[in-house]
């Protein structure tokens, strides 16, 4: 029991040392060239120990789970910047530090959960404006606020390539009205008029995955960040190499932290090579066999040289039948 609870303490077992390298070679670099650029593009110091905190911050997200929602740069821009405006506000409205700097951390938090990008250094950059007592003015939200988020983000989408990461993740899009109506005809009338209807149309065109050269640990992730099953594995063209599933990852992760590193196999290996491909004008009425029938829970869309172009899975097919029915 005490053994458990110990356990339970100190969480899951640290990541493996090549991974805490490159998130901390990747969060290096990046402030300094944050630091490098906004100094070439602004000019002057006079903010340059200013930008440290709330930025420094935001390279932990970045660079260190750069799957995360949290780490997209809508968030960490759209964030930090939104909870500049309201520091600055506060700190000039509001004459008491002790009062604004909490005021403005909870109007900060709200802001982004209403707006959509949360980003947990967003409250300490609205803090830090509030209890300067109005010394820090409304240059703050663009320099280092606003420049310093996007250059960060930028040199987060250059570093990450080369460390077999992908950043920044989108979001998956929905089904467009036409293949809504589409479907919704077929399920009424129940039969033809779904051969009408193609798996391009049906697609969520945007999709997470993990790459070869990615150890258990990052593909895991990745899987778990965004709550997925399975993922396809995709190379640098992102031509199709296979699948791997969340529980093959975890056993993999355990062989890994048991073995030592080096003892596990990489994702190519690991990829199962049986899964289900389409084409974009694929009619949809040859897939939803195999996904009705769990043979399989998602089919990869590919273009004619191989490479993914999106995914349907189950809930694809529901979302839009149901948003065919008008129900």
């Amino acid at each position: 029991m005490s053994k458990t609870l110990i356990d339970r303490l100190l969480g899951p077992a640290v990541r493996r040392p090549s991974e805490v390298l490159r998130s901390a070679v990747g969060a290096a670099l990046g402030l300094a060239a944050v630091g490098l650029l906004s100094r070439a593009i602004v000019g002057g110091e006079r903010w340059a120990l200013l930008i440290a905190p709330p930025i420094a911050a935001s390279a932990v997200i970045v660079f260190a789970v750069p799957a995360s929602p949290l780490a997209q740069p809508r968030a960490v821009v759209g964030g930090n910047v939104l909870s500049a405006l309201i520091g600055v506000a506060c700190g000039l409205l509001i004459p008491h530090a002790a009062v604004a700097g909490p005021v403005s951390a909870a109007l900060a938090v709200a802001a982004m959960l209403l707006l959509g990008c949360l980003h947990p250094p967003g409250a300490a950059v609205a803090f830090v404006a509030a209890i300067s007592g109005g010394t820090i003015g409304w240059d703050y939200v663009l320099t280092p606020i606003g420049l310093g988020s996007a250059l960060l983000c930028l040199a987060g989408a250059l570093y990450a390539p080369l460390v077999g990461r992908v950043y920044p993740h989108a979001p998956p899009s929905l089904a467009t009205p036409e293949p809504v109506r589409k479907v919704a005809a077929a399920t009424d009338g129940g039969g033809d008029a779904l051969a009408g209807v193609t798996c391009g149309e049906v697609m969520t065109a945007k999709l997470f995955y993990v790459t070869p050269t990615m150890d258990a640990e990052a593909a895991l992730q990745v899987l778990t960040e965004h709550a997925l099953r399975t993922a396809p594995v995709l190379d640098e063209k992102r031509r199709v190499l296979g699948l791997v599933s969340r529980a093959e990852l975890l056993l993999e992760a355990e062989r890994e932290a048991t073995e030592g590193a080096g003892a596990g196999r990489s994702i190519g290996e690991l990829a199962d090579q049986h899964l289900a491909l389409v084409k974009a004008d694929t009619p949809l009425s040859e897939v939803l066999p195999l996904l009705a029938t769990g043979a399989a829970h998602e089919a990869l869309v590919v273009d004619a040289e191989g490479a993914a172009v999106g995914v349907i899975t189950q809930t694809d097919v529901l979302r839009v039948v149901w948003k065919g029915t008008g129900r």
